[in-house]
């Protein structure tokens, strides 16, 4: 069951794929009349190495995390549907498969004999890993690291066997490019989870296929997220050398090619950059301003397009927009940007609200405004847990520097001792 994918797209569910999750949850339980404690028992006996009460049930049908994949299926089934579809695990004879989501044009069942070896690639099967590929990343925008991770490794081991498997293909390169962006995915749901050496082998690799089929974007990807190893924010600006990441976003500049959405993520990751420089110079803040506005312009002129960690919306430049300013020592502006920012990001969006919130904490404990900060960092670590995103948390450990000379009171103590005890 753990190869059993929880809804995302499909046609008979539009919208938001986590409001659908929430939907199913609820559909199942009122299907076979149950309360939640009651629903829980029956999710229980289905699923006897799981923990399941009703308090559980009733967070998995009102927020973020969103049921793993094995109880969902369960759900699912109860209401009769196929919307999932099951692989099996290598050990049956079926091959080796990784999870696919039920996406509406994808022919699934080819893909499946492509992975297991009984059909060759063709240039359908390139074109339909590629749009897989594509929907695992936009589920990042909704989906916890931990709760993905592990989908998006299968989905890398998967299409890693296939170019291997694959050497005479015309269709090699096509291939090569898709395992690049699956290597970069699952690099970055490690780096979220702070298993930076598994981020670096992913990335390390998806290095070496973009220099063999002489792949300037995906080589650009690489550098723009390797930035993040070096830079100082994940770390609350403890540690890092902006000098460093500037250097790799300049040299990733030249290779972007056409992409919108790697370039915007370019623009605004370098802006970072600039502000959090540590020298809060005219020069550096002309060149965050520059950066912050070439990644707006990419976004009014092409609208939201692609779905890597970058602006693709108002909301996300925004985000970047407020941490520019805090790190410019713009509190005011900052708090004032973040603080809409948090109040616009949609409850499913855990990971963005996390990095909103805790930005927001900064601020708001540099202007003094001691108790609403602590609530602002708190929010940030309770998504963080929910999460997995412990990248996250170290931004709170980072942020919370400025709240020290409160330390005596009640609401900073709090938060601190819980930071000791996450250390």
């Amino acid at each position: 069951m753990d190869n059993l994918v929880w809804l995302a797209r499909h046609p008979e569910f539009t919208g938001d794929p986590l409001t659908q999750v929430r939907r199913v949850m609820r559909r199942a339980r009122e299907a076979v009349g149950r309360s939640e404690e009651g629903f829980a028992r029956l999710l229980q006996a289905a699923l006897p190495g799981r923990t399941i009460t009703g308090p559980i049930v009733q967070a998995w049908e009102s927020r973020p995390p969103p049921p793993p994949g094995d109880v969902l299926a369960v759900a699912i089934g109860l209401l009769g549907r196929d919307l999932v579809v099951e692989l099996a695990d290598g050990t049956t004879g079926g091959g080796d498969l990784a999870p696919l989501l039920a996406v509406p044009g994808i022919d699934t069942e080819r893909l499946q004999s492509a992975t297991a070896r009984s059909h060759g690639v063709d240039r359908r099967v390139a074109e339909d890993l590629a749009v897989l590929t594509e929907e695992y990343w936009c589920l990042y925008h909704r989906m916890s690291p931990r709760s993905l991770q592990p989908v998006a490794a299968a989905h890398h081991d998967a299409m890693r066997r296939l170019v291997t498997s694959s050497v005479s293909t015309p269709h090699r390169g096509q291939l090569a490019a898709v395992l690049g962006q699956a290597a970069m995915l699952d690099g970055w749901l490690c780096f979220l989870l702070d298993d930076r050496r598994t981020a670096r082998a992913r990335w390390t690799s998806a290095e070496e296929l973009a220099r063999e089929f002489g792949d300037g974007p995906l080589l650009a990807h690489v550098l723009i997220a390797r930035s993040s190893l070096v830079s100082t924010l994940p770390q609350g600006g403890r540690s890092g050398e902006s000098a460093v990441a500037i250097s790799l976003l300049n040299e990733a500049e030249s290779l972007v090619g056409e992409s919108s959405a790697l370039r915007a993520w370019l623009m605004a990751r370098r802006a970072e950059e600039h502000a959090a420089g540590g020298t809060r110079s005219a020069v550096e803040s002309r060149a965050c301003a520059r950066d912050l506005a070439a990644a707006e312009l990419l976004l009014t002129a092409e609208g939201a397009s692609g779905c890597l960690p970058g602006p693709n919306t108002e909301l996300d430049w925004n985000g970047f927009r407020g941490n520019c300013a805090l790190m410019l020592g713009q509190d005011d502006e900052a708090a004032a940007v973040l603080r809409a920012s948090v109040a616009a990001a949609p409850e499913d969006r855990a990971t963005l609200r996390a990095v909103l919130l805790n930005d927001l904490g900064a601020a708001l404990a540099r202007l003094g405004q001691v108790d609403e900060a602590c609530a602002a960092f708190t929010e940030s670590l309770t998504l963080a847990d929910e999460t997995g995103a412990a990248v996250h948390a170290q931004r709170v450990a980072g942020g919370a520097r400025h709240l020290e000379r409160w330390r005596r009171s009640p609401a900073v103590a709090e938060l601190l001792d819980r930071l000791a005890h996450l250390a």
